[in-house]
């Protein structure tokens, strides 16, 4: 190639890296500046410079052994002739490579090395975080029981070891493959006879690569020792007795045999032919195939098969232990009941908290309903449903509510530019109902709705609405506030509501520089041009708080439930993040689904960090809850102030942080083998649990044919057995694994200084306590409920079956179940009927206090009459005791029950329901004549 023309190819190589570099650095300038508004500014840096530090130092090391050591085959190549007979099996292509490696093996060697040493850089920068973990380690205080090392060594220390072993390992076989190929290339190798021959300095140049190969295997032998930790062979996840005794010692061995065929190979410089080295490496093969495969199969064969038990014990209990520590699992309070009692009149006396705020609402239904009723505009989208608790006009009442988000795609069309990410910028306000009150016609009784706002009670009053930052806005999608264009809020009665964003969110889009690096993350030149753009206007991008914090944290596991908050009249996110690992010994691995189908595989996990952002501004504090756990103190010296101490967390907020439901799930499956700690049970698996069935969402003829699915653990503001007042709980019931009955249930507490609690329940083993999946049998075995169905069935109406609740109540089990319909013209579901049970007695009625009058007989205050329901109880309704009520009364509350929904079946024109009704009425009518029983 002539010097002009190479010339001209290098400056056009370097312009077009230039022009391709430029929107990443105009990216990585956006991303700088996003970083300065939310003040983590330092996780930028820290992340970013120990990407190019990793990238780098292995690159070059890349680099200079594949580039150092072809160039070195190269030069010290002969320039001979390749063999007749080679030259008549290539004759034409031969020459023709013999031309090209004589001119551009050099420029190849140098291009070539250089890309690979880029993808190579790449690939360990991604390995960042597991170097940072590396070089700040933290003790966790306790060793492991093989090697007596602290368990920070295997979380920290060794996964990295594993990478930089990894790298080194397959780094000097594609030098030893390369250099191979150059010295053949150079006819430096050939073939005689089908033998290849080496020139003398190929001999030393590939041993000396070789040689170093088998010790960095010797190394790897060494290493493969330690995760004998994780192995899946033994009764329990972790080493057991023929890893121990078998396959460890079978590793020690061939270190040895690895690094003395690492000698022969060097030593053999000095003597002719290759035999040594094929001594060597077969010794190694023979080795690994005898050591590392047979005789252990061996030992497992003849000495643990036939005693594996006895063999196997010390192991199943560094199993079960570890696991248990792990999982948090060995700091849960297990208690035993003693038996069922029955429930009577007294004991729901002496629980109005926990009977009060028994969740009727199943999450389902009731999002459809919050959508069909509040959505109110076709941009609006209601999000998923949380279950929170709030204290109201002095009482502490469990509640459900949900967000109102903006729809970027459902705007009005046309859908321009400027509607999109000027006008139509933010959600607004949200939705909140009691758990267990229902308005006329079976619908939510919302204590806040419409717009703007409208509350019941001034402590659930929301006075800044906007939702510019939440769960449903798409990656990337972003809005320019404080423009000349107006925001609009919503369409009132009087027409549009406008608003301009006064938050502190958003990043200044003043000047060209910031302009021109906008409009080429975003792909819009709009920004560049738009007159609508001033000075003072800000551009607000990553609103999904899910992408916001995984920016700010993406060494942390996110809760994929964050849930909204009100304080103060200001609207909150929370969201719980996870420290995992999968390097913790003997702890038994849990792998799930989490969202878009990412799988994750951990056996460590800790809720160590509560997220708070704020809805309005889009500020992002990190408040750690676990201050104990080894891995948040490591994160804490790498981003020394992200984290702040949840004492700094805001009161108002301090009492809405819960116990993320993931992490119980994960527990929960865990515990189901893991309950178990004597080993002999564990190892025969006879008290083996699985997570309780129920029918939740299904019809109730077909439901016990199909089976049932595992039911989702629920909060449940209770008082639990031995407390003194309700507080908020997460609960899961188990059963027998392969049975019906009830074998306990777990809860996990929420309040105050009880939060994070997890308490294990285990019920009586000689006393048949009925499990949900037998409620549901009872259920549809039940004549009146049945028919009941049946008929709603036929009228046309869809029954969906809620939530079966297992609650608690000092020694004795309610069972609550709700029952909805949705008739064939509408899609709003409706709350009709409340099933409840216990001892295998099931009743039905319209409301709570009605079904539980059935169930026990006796005592339970009757249910208000519609416009009292909607009504806010006063101080003396709250304090008021549940007053006894006669048959005759119970059927006079019902009777005006059923004459008000026969008065909305025909305010609406729903005749099937209408008749229904009027026939339900007149068997009222029927009883009540007949007098009481």
């Amino acid at each position: 190639m002539k010097r002009s023309a190479r010339n001209w190819f290098i400056w056009g190589a370097v312009a077009f890296v230039i022009l391709v570099s430029i929107p990443g650095v105009l990216h990585l300038y956006t991303d700088w500046l996003w970083y300065g508004e939310v003040s983590k500014r330092q996780v930028f840096w820290t992340i970013l410079l120990t990407r190019w530090k990793l990238g780098l130092v292995f690159g070059i090391l890349f680099f200079i052994l594949m580039a150092g050591n072809a160039l070195l085959a190269r030069f010290l190549a002969p320039r001979t002739s390749w063999y007749e007979a080679e030259r008549q099996f290539r004759l034409q292509a031969a020459e023709m490579l013999e031309h090209y490696v004589a001119r551009y093996l050099l420029i190849g060697i140098i291009v070539g090395s250089a890309v690979l040493a880029y993808l190579v850089g790449q690939g360990m920068s991604l390995t960042y975080n597991r170097y940072l973990l590396f070089s700040h380690p933290a003790s966790f205080g306790a060793a492991d029981p093989i090697f007596n090392r602290d368990i920070g060594f295997y979380v920290f220390r060794l996964p990295f070891w594993r990478t930089l072993w990894q790298w080194v390992y397959l780094t000097l076989i594609a030098v030893l493959l390369v250099s191979a190929l150059i010295h053949y290339l150079d006819k430096a190798i050939r073939m005689l006879g089908g033998i290849p021959a080496f020139a003398p300095h190929v001999k030393a140049h590939l041993s000396v690569i070789l040689g170093l190969i088998l010790l960095v295997k010797a190394i790897g032998y060494r290493l493969d020792a330690f995760e004998l930790l994780y192995s899946p062979r033994g009764v329990v996840f972790g080493a057991s007795y023929s890893d121990v005794y078998a396959h460890l010692p079978a590793y020690m061995i061939l270190a040895v045999v690895a690094a003395v065929c690492s000698a022969l190979v060097l030593v053999n410089l000095h003597f002719r032919g290759l035999w040594l080295p094929v001594i060597g490496l077969a010794l190694l093969m023979v080795a690994s195939l005898l050591l590392n495969k047979t005789y252990p199969a061996l030992v497992q064969r003849f000495q643990v098969a036939p005693n594996e038990f006895v063999r196997e014990a010390p192991f199943i209990s560094n199993g079960i232990r570890l696991t248990r520590r792990a999982y948090q699992l060995d700091k849960a309070e297990t208690r035993r009941f003693g038996r069922i009692q029955p429930l009577t009149t007294a004991t729901l006396e002496s629980n109005p908290e926990t009977i009060r705020n028994i969740r009727l609402w199943d999450y389902r239904p009731l999002v459809q309903a919050y959508r069909q009723l509040q959505d109110l505009r076709a941009y609006y989208v209601i999000g998923e449903v949380d279950v929170d608790r709030y204290t109201i006009d002095g009482d502490y009442r469990q509640v459900m509510l949900a967000t109102r988000e903006l729809s970027a795609d459902d705007i009005p069309p046309p859908i321009t530019w400027m509607k999109r990410h000027l006008m139509y910028t933010h959600g607004y306000g949200l939705v909140l109902s009691p758990v267990n009150r229902v308005s006329e016609g079976g619908r939510p009784d919302f204590l806040l709705k419409d717009l703007p706002p409208r509350s019941a009670s001034r402590d659930i009053a929301v006075s800044r609405p906007g939702i510019y930052y939440g769960e449903l806005t798409g990656p990337e999608e972003y809005v320019i506030v404080g423009t000349k264009e107006k925001e609009l809020d919503y369409m009132g009665p009087q027409g549009p509501r406008y608003t301009h964003y006064r938050g502190r969110g958003g990043i200044a889009v003043s000047g060209p520089l910031r302009k021109i690096a906008f409009s080429s993350r975003f792909k819009a030149v709009n920004i560049l041009i738009a007159d609508s753009i001033v000075p003072k206007s800000r551009i607000l991008f990553r609103r999904n708080i899910a992408e916001r914090l995984q920016a700010v944290a993406p060494f942390l596991l996110q809760d994929p439930d964050p849930y909204i908050v009100i304080d103060k009249g200001k609207l909150f996110w929370i969201h719980d993040c996870y420290t995992i690992s999968s390097r913790y010994p003997y702890s038994r691995p849990s792998t799930f689904e989490l969202g878009q189908g990412g799988i994750v595989r951990l056996n460590y996990i800790r809720n160590s960090v509560k997220v708070v952002t704020d809805a309005y501004n889009g500020t992002i504090r990190l408040f750690v809850v676990d201050p104990t756990d080894p891995l948040i103190k490591s994160y804490k010296r790498i981003f020394p102030g992200l984290f702040e101490p949840l004492s700094a967390m805001p009161e108002g907020l301090r009492r809405h942080i819960r116990y993320p439901e993931l992490l119980f799930r994960v527990q929960a499956n865990m515990l189901r083998s893991y309950h178990m700690t004597n080993p002999r049970v564990f190892y025969e698996q006879e008290d083996l649990w699985a997570v309780a069935q129920e029918m939740a969402g299904k019809g109730a003829a077909a439901a016990t044919a199909e089976g049932g699915a595992d039911m989702e653990p629920y909060y449940a503001l209770i008082r639990l057995p031995g407390q003194k007042s309700a507080e908020f709980v997460l609960l899961l019931p188990f059963t027998p694994a392969n049975k019906r009955n009830m074998g306990g249930w777990m809860g996990a507490r929420s309040d105050g200084k009880n939060y994070g609690k997890v308490l294990v329940f285990e019920f009586p083993k000689q006393q048949l306590v009925d499990g949900p999946l037998q409620i549901e049998a009872y259920v549809d075995q039940h004549p009146d409920i049945s028919k009941d169905l049946s008929l709603w069935r036929q009228g046309g109406s869809e029954v969906i079956r809620g939530n079966l609740l297992v609650i608690p109540v000092d020694e004795s089990l309610l069972y609550v179940e709700p029952l909805f319909l949705r008739s064939e013209r509408g899609e709003i579901p409706e709350l009709k009927r409340v099933i409840v049970a216990h001892g295998g007695k099931v009743e039905m009625d319209e409301t709570l206090d009605l079904a539980l009058a059935k169930l026990t007989g006796a005592e339970v205050r009757a249910a208000a009459p519609a416009e009292e329901r909607l009504a806010r109880p006063g101080p003396a309704e709250r304090a008021a005791p549940a007053r006894p009520i006669g048959e005759m009364e119970r059927l006079a509350a019902q009777a005006a029950q059923e004459y008000e929904q026969l008065r909305n079946a025909a305010a609406r024109a729903d005749w099937p329901e209408f008749g229904r009704r009027l026939k339900s009425l007149g068997e009222t009518m029927e009883r009540m004549k007949a007098g009481p029983r």
